[in-house]
């Protein structure tokens, strides 16, 4: 990975800069994306251009592979953002999310996990969203896991 030599004046950002970006791409735009993919085209526009001028198209569409001292660094990234997903994924609560917006949170989040080869199983999925449900779903949980009838995702 590249980085500016000290006293630089330049306004080129450095690789963590760039990784940074394109992993919190979301805070990128300021629409979001729907259901009905209204504006997907946009978006994928605007993420394109996002990992070009991060110089990262290459690992996205698999025709650049890792290797050498860099990738070093590259593991060191994927293993604070995975870090920071297991956090996320075992203490997000419904809080004042929908039913729905929670699952798909945390199915987000399992998703994510899997990218940086951190693997959540269906039933891990399951579990962790009816242990983090408030007391009002109880009943509910009671039914959903009886080993016989357990539901997937």
């Amino acid at each position: 990975m590249s980085t500016i030599p000290a006293g630089s004046s330049s306004t080129i950002p450095i690789a963590n800069q760039l990784v940074y970006a394109v992993t919190n791409v979301y805070n990128q735009f300021n629409f979001k994306l729907s259901v009905d993919g209204s504006k997907y085209k946009l978006w994928c526009h605007i993420y394109l251009d996002i990992c070009k001028g991060a110089k990262v198209c290459g690992y996205i569409t698999g025709k650049s592979k890792p290797n050498g001292a860099e990738d070093e660094d590259w593991e060191a990234l994927d293993l604070r953002r995975m870090l920071q997903l297991q956090d996320q994924f075992r203490n997000t609560k419904k809080g004042a999310y929908t039913i729905t917006k929670f699952c798909h949170t945390l199915k987000n989040l399992a998703d994510a996990l899997a990218d940086v080869e951190s693997p959540i199983t269906e039933n891990e999925l399951v579990m962790q969203i009816l242990r983090q449900l408030p007391a009002s779903y109880h009943n509910i949980v009671n039914v959903i896991t009886v080993p016989s009838r357990f539901l997937p995702f």
